[in-house]
């Protein structure tokens, strides 16, 4: 087959001049990608000023990004002069810093603990709730603060899991009994050890003043018997009383007031249905032997006052008589310094 020269000219021409645009146009794409402008530095940490490595640096709204190697350093290309980086690392607040036209920027990454370093009483001493591995919780002042608690045990209730506190009497004034995680043994006490300071309290714990607590912290697992032994077989609670600082004095009052209100009233048998109980108590004997009501038998077997009361219908609300609307207030007066101390040189008597 053939070509004729002028088609094959014609052909050449259009297929050189197709090349030209496509390196022409490839050219100016490349142009546009190719970053314009370099950054680097080096990053640290604002707490020790080490060197961090493994730290991400990417360019904001773009896929460009780089990490810094060993020694804290990076280096990146951008393409405009007025972009964002952001650095970012786990454990550490993520930056965002304009270049501006900078070719060197150094950072300085705060540490983002957030609850890891919060500090928990553990045995004598205290420990970073991080590095914890047994089962511990923990309340402060600020959590019972505004409630209008008589004692600690009202504090810890429905605050800690595990623990139950229960009432061990209805008179006023009974200690509550306090449980972790049930009881471990039938004749032996299931009360839990209280550490108060760092010293073993023997007492009640509502002996202590809730208003002079810091913080409770409650060990709830075996692992507190590896630091009390068979003390700790039933859990620890360790408090930490408030203390001077040093400074001026500090003068705190707390104080509160409102009424006291019966929540609620238990259904109480009225009179006729108090006689009606005694009269199938004595049918279930076998000497009530009318399944009605029958006065003669009730006279018999009522004494005069109630047999009287019954015949006339009357009852008593007896806790509408001891139940009333209180009012209920506290004040207290808290005054915390640090203690002096004695001077270390004596001035000149003569």
């Amino acid at each position: 087959m053939k070509f004729k020269p002028l088609q094959l000219k014609i052909t050449f021409k259009y297929a050189l001049f197709g090349v030209l645009i496509q390196c022409w146009m490839g050219s100016a794409l490349l142009a546009n990608e190719l970053p314009a402008f370099a950054v680097s530095g080096t990053i640290t940490s604002e707490e020790d000023g080490g060197t961090l490595p493994g730290v991400t640096v990417v360019v904001k709204g773009t896929g460009t990004g780089t990490v810094t190697d060993v020694d804290g350093k990076y280096s990146i290309e951008v393409p405009n002069e007025d972009d964002i980086l952001i650095f970012s690392s786990i454990g550490y607040t993520t930056q965002e810093l304009s270049v501006n036209g900078r070719s060197v920027i150094d950072v300085a990454l705060a540490e983002d603990m957030q609850n890891l370093d919060e500090v928990v009483v553990i045995g004598y001493g205290t420990q970073k709730s991080k590095d914890v591995t047994g089962a511990v919780s923990s309340i402060s002042e600020k959590d019972f603060a505004d409630m209008p608690i008589q004692g600690i045990d009202e504090a810890l209730a429905g605050r800690i899991p595990g623990l139950d506190v229960v009432s061990s009497g209805t008179q006023p004034g009974f200690n509550s009994q306090i449980r972790l995680r049930g009881n471990r043994s039938f004749t032996a006490s299931n009360d839990p050890l209280i550490i108060m300071n760092g010293v073993p309290f023997y007492g009640s714990i509502n002996d202590i003043n809730p208003y002079d607590i810091r913080s409770i912290d409650v060990l709830k697992d075996a692992s507190s018997t590896a630091i009390y032994g068979s003390r700790g077989a039933n859990g620890v609670i360790i408090i930490t009383t408030k203390s001077g600082d040093v400074g001026p004095p500090k003068f705190v009052l707390e104080s509160y007031a409102g009424p006291k209100i019966a929540y609620g009233r238990l259904p109480y048998m009225n009179g006729e249905q108090y006689a009606e109980r005694g009269r199938e108590a004595l049918r279930q004997a076998g000497n009530y032997t009318d399944p009605n009501t029958n006065i003669e038998l009730d006279e018999m077997f009522f004494d005069p006052t109630e047999f009287a009361n019954i015949q006339a219908g009357n009852s008593f609300d007896y806790p509408e008589a001891l139940l009333q609307n209180g009012f209920q207030q506290k004040h207290q007066m808290t005054i915390m310094a640090a203690p002096r101390q004695s001077p270390t040189t004596f001035p000149e008597m003569f």
